[in-house]
C-alpha cells in the first residue's frame, strides 16, 4: 500500500542522491601522467621489466584509496603479438602482472592519503616482457572511472632494451 510507496519513493531519492555525488567527485576528479621511467633488476636483459610512472592529482578532490585503481597496459609482447594485462594491486614490491603504489610527494596534508595536487609514484611489472623498439599504452583509472593514459616507448638506450614514458 502507501507505506511500501513511500519505502519505494525514499529509496529511490536516496539512490538519485548517491548517483548525483558520484557524478560530482567525478567531476573533481582529474589525474595527469606526468613522468615515467622504464626500471628493471637481475642480470639479463630486462629480466624483471617494471615501468614506473608519475601521476598528479590535478583535481580538487583527494583519489582513495589507490588500492582501488585500475591500471591497464597494452604492449607487444613478441613480434606480431599484443597483449593486454591489467596488474592487480599489492601492497609490497610487485611481481608480474602486479602494481603498487611507492609513493606520494609531497606527502603532507593528510598523510597516506592522495590529495589535490600531491604525486603518486605506481610500479607496474607486465609479463611478458614487452618487445624492444616497440610501443604500449597505460592507462590509469581512480577508483570513481576518472582516467588518464599514455605511451610507453620500449626503445634501446645502449645498455638495456627498456625505455620511457611519453605524454
Amino acid at each position: 500500500g502507501f507505506d511500501t510507496q513511500l519505502v519505494l519513493w525514499r529509496t529511490q531519492g536516496e539512490a538519485v542522491a548517491d548517483v548525483f555525488q558520484l557524478q560530482v567527485e567525478r567531476q573533481n576528479t582529474r589525474l595527469s601522467i606526468s613522468t615515467g621511467d622504464i626500471v628493471w633488476s637481475g642480470a639479463a636483459r630486462c629480466p624483471s621489466l617494471g615501468v614506473d610512472i608519475v601521476l598528479t592529482n590535478v583535481g580538487s578532490v583527494p583519489v582513495s584509496p589507490a588500492s582501488a585503481m585500475d591500471l591497464v597496459a597494452t604492449y607487444v609482447s613478441s613480434p606480431g603479438q599484443i597483449s593486454t594485462v591489467r596488474p592487480t594491486y599489492v601492497s609490497g614490491v610487485p611481481g608480474n602482472n602486479q602494481w603498487a603504489l611507492t609513493g606520494i610527494n609531497p606527502d603532507s596534508d593528510n598523510p597516506n592519503l592522495w590529495d589535490p595536487g600531491e604525486s603518486a609514484t605506481l610500479r607496474f611489472r607486465v609479463y611478458p616482457n614487452p618487445q624492444p623498439h616497440s610501443v604500449g599504452t597505460v592507462v590509469v583509472a581512480s577508483p570513481n572511472g576518472v582516467t588518464d593514459a599514455a605511451y610507453v616507448d620500449f626503445d634501446q638506450d645502449g645498455t638495456n632494451d627498456c625505455q620511457y614514458l611519453h605524454n
